[in-house]
């Protein structure tokens, strides 16, 4: 079960700062409509839970944003708030992206949104200029429309997401937006899966790499502007080895003919050779971090033995993960190894042993999806001086020594300081000084 009522953060007014809502105030119950207002980003970390109340929107207005990046172990949902005594949960309206929007959505669950009865109530609803992206989410239990994309210039790109148990149309695309779709999977059940509607400017659509299937005789990729516009959708799989099924001999936009195949079926205007053999993988978008770090004090400046150095691997970043999410580890020798465990903690101090004049230290940095990138820095250390020395015995009790012979990375032999002690008692008997010669007298 849920929890109570009061453990809930209650959102019922509009958003009109930049705001991060994380995980230890989880979950959020949205009470009201509200605006993330012009120019303002939401972030939402991993792991948080939205709920939205019945019948209700958030309107994300001109230059606002999202970005909600979940992680594979700790997935962000959005939807419908229940009752935590009567469990009733009736479905949210949408979320609405006016023009000029951004959103990055990345393991994010989005479930009973599209309450409604029109053709643009959806659960996402994209709707004029702006870039938005879903990587690894599910889209489900829609009353009506998964996605809506509509407007020029808008890019909705889709990775690794499944949608099932929707309404009506998994996705609907018009008025010039260019969708496309990878790696993802279509379980439309008694409906189309991508519909492109008619609009004076059509939407330019690519589905590669994908699981398409409806219930016959629903069309997976229904084309309503068939004539003047062709689908890209090669390169998936249908349901059947032997491909879609086309029935249509008519011509079209694609020239591609028909096709008698026994999987789902599609309209004219959708290009769908080749197609798959075999069921396409749930495939996201995965790229590595990019690894970059700090050191104090000044790495290229030497420092005296034994000085404290710390690091910052902070500024490090990776395009599917937020910073906190990033793990790192450092390998103080750069021999391959790391000489700490994987942590996001991403600062830490070391001292080095004397012995060596520069030390290469080597940070790893590991995103959620385990890949990794590394990058090395020199740092500058103050090697101690080779001490040598001679001596020439003048009479039975008097010794002559010189330690003009010894030697140092970074300084000429004439600045080095010497001192002497005679007895080798651990005690000195001169002060330091850089007059290399010495003589003593021993007693007897």
């Amino acid at each position: 079960a849920r929890p109570a009522a009061p453990t809930e953060t209650i959102i019922d007014s509009n958003i009109t700062t930049d705001t991060t809502w994380t995980l230890a105030n989880s979950p959020y119950h949205v009470t009201k409509i509200i605006d993330i207002e012009t120019g303002v980003t939401l972030t939402i970390e991993p792991g948080v839970e939205v709920w939205i109340g019945e019948k209700l929107y958030v309107h994300v207005r001109e230059g606002g944003s999202i970005v909600a990046r979940g992680t594979p172990t700790q997935h962000i949902t959005i939807d419908r708030y229940k009752d935590p005594i009567t469990q009733a949960g009736p479905r949210w309206r949408k979320i609405w992206f006016h023009e000029n929007t951004t959103s990055y959505f990345r393991y994010v669950d989005f479930a009973y949104g599209g309450a409604g009865a029109s053709s643009d109530d959806t659960i996402l609803h994209f709707d004029g200029p702006g870039t938005h992206v879903l990587n690894n989410c599910t889209v489900r239990a829609s009353k009506q429309q998964g996605i809506v994309a509509t407007g020029t210039p808008l890019s909705v790109t889709i990775a690794g997401t499944r949608f099932y148990d929707n309404g009506r149309y998994p996705i609907i695309a018009d008025s010039g937006a260019n969708l496309t779709v990878t790696g993802s999977t279509f379980e439309a059940g008694d409906s189309h899966a991508i519909f492109l509607r008619t609009r004076t400017v059509p939407a330019t659509i690519t589905v590669t790499d994908s699981n398409l299937d409806s219930t016959i005789p629903y069309t997976t990729i229904r084309n309503d502007m068939d004539e003047s516009v062709c689908i890209n959708a090669q390169n998936n799989w249908w349901g059947a080895a032997n491909g879609p099924y086309d029935g249509s001999g008519a011509g079209d936009a694609c020239g591609s003919g028909s096709n008698g195949g026994s999987g789902s079926w599609v309209t004219n205007g959708v290009d769908y050779r080749n197609w798959r053999t075999t069921e396409a993988s749930l495939v996201g978008i995965t790229t590595p971090p990019t690894a970059t770090f700090a050191v104090t004090p000044d790495p290229t400046v030497m420092q005296p033995p034994g000085t404290v150095y710390t690091f910052d691997a902070s500024g490090s970043t990776d395009t599917e993960d937020y910073i906190s999410s990033l793990e790192v580890c450092w390998d103080w020798d750069n021999n391959g190894v790391c000489d700490t465990a994987y942590s996001t903690t991403k600062t830490t101090t070391h001292s080095f042993a004397t012995g060596t004049a520069v030390q290469t230290v080597r940070l790893v940095v590991r995103d959620t999806d385990g890949l990794t990138s590394e990058t090395t820095q020199d740092v500058q250390l103050n090697a101690p001086s080779t001490p040598a020395f001679t001596f020439t015995q003048l009479t039975w009790d008097q010794v002559d020594f010189d330690a003009s012979g010894s030697t140092d990375d970074q300084d000429s032999t004439s600045v080095l300081q010497v001192k002497w002690d005679f007895e080798g008692d651990g005690v000195s008997d001169t002060a330091y000084t850089t007059v290399k010669t010495a003589t003593h007298t021993y007693t007897h």
